[in-house]
């Protein structure tokens, strides 16, 4: 499908990188069902290699759209390309639990919590929607359901939020539930009766409509209070662990880290492939608005919430 007349082409690649994100998102969680059905039945295995097969030639599509919106407004940056590329690169199997929970992969280079300079926050401005979108346009994969982006900090799927198991394993004190509700992940805190976690809900649809900043600062609160408990460690979740748990992950460090925008999307985006979807990236940014004013005029240093 070539552009479409009133779309300009950096909103159809900023939702075409989505998609890809969201795709290789349903390709994971087929290939863990495989693993799980692998020695039962056959004929399930076959089904759900016929979904991944289906959402293939759907990537492939898509690639094939960005081509023509790229030729037909004469694009020809590197980001494209990336974007083009990572279209139909191979996805990775899920990483084992013993692998995930090995010491050197645990925590993949997180940084210690810091505080920018008020010198670099002084020069700072918020970019413009279409620039912070552009900023999601490579897609980066969701190497397994959880993914540790801050210390003692994760962001997970749905499947990671319903295994009970693995949570006790990884230790586990704080879950937030960024999509709970009947009509979404229906988890609650009965559901996690048997582990010894505090739960706390947010009933959030993952629609760009969906006013989410008002859940920022109580959000934000409850995770630095969980991650200053004795031994805290916090899973974010949503049903994908892309766009609703991480932009409350990410309006977190903005809030609590005193990290711009910019720096937090770069810090979440390192460690796993976040993509909110434009009305939270809309919000995200407003929020960046005021917390730059509030902090130049308090001379650089963290608010308090």
């Amino acid at each position: 499908m070539a552009a479409k007349a009133g779309i300009d082409p950096d909103t159809q690649l900023a939702t075409m990188a989505k998609i890809t994100v969201l795709m290789k998102g349903m390709k994971e969680a087929i290939f863990g069902k495989i693993e799980e059905e692998a020695g039962k039945t056959n004929k399930r295995v076959d089904q759900l290699t016929a979904e991944v097969a289906k959402i293939d030639k759907q990537l492939k599509s898509v690639k094939i759209e960005v081509d023509q919106v790229q030729n037909s407004h004469h694009y020809s940056t590197q980001t494209y390309v990336r974007l083009k590329d990572n279209l139909l690169s191979p996805l990775p199997f899920r990483m084992s639990w013993a692998s995930l929970n090995s010491d050197d992969l645990q925590r993949p280079g997180i940084r210690t919590p810091s505080s920018h300079s008020s010198h670099s926050q002084s020069c700072y401005e918020t970019p413009e929607l279409r620039e912070l979108q552009r900023m999601l346009w490579t897609p980066i994969p969701c190497d397994g359901n959880i993914n540790e982006v801050w210390p003692n900090l994760y962001i997970g799927d749905l499947y990671i939020a319903r295994d009970i198991e693995q949570l006790r394993q990884m230790c586990i004190t704080h879950i937030v539930n960024a999509a709970a509700g009947r009509f979404h992940i229906d988890t609650g805190a009965k559901f996690y009766k048997d582990l010894v976690v505090d739960y706390y809900g947010v009933e959030a649809d993952d629609d760009p409509k969906f006013d989410l900043s008002i859940y920022f600062h109580p959000a934000a609160k409850y995770i630095r209070a969980a991650l200053n408990s004795p031994r805290g460690k916090v899973l974010v979740h949503c049903a994908m662990g892309i766009s609703r748990s991480a932009t409350l992950v990410l309006a977190f460090l903005m809030i609590c880290e005193n990290k711009t925008l910019v720096d937090a999307l770069k810090t979440v985006r390192g460690h796993r492939g976040v993509c909110p979807n434009s009305g939270f990236l809309s919000q995200l940014r407003d929020l960046d608005i005021q917390l730059t004013s509030e902090r130049r005029r308090a001379g650089g240093e963290p608010l308090e919430l």
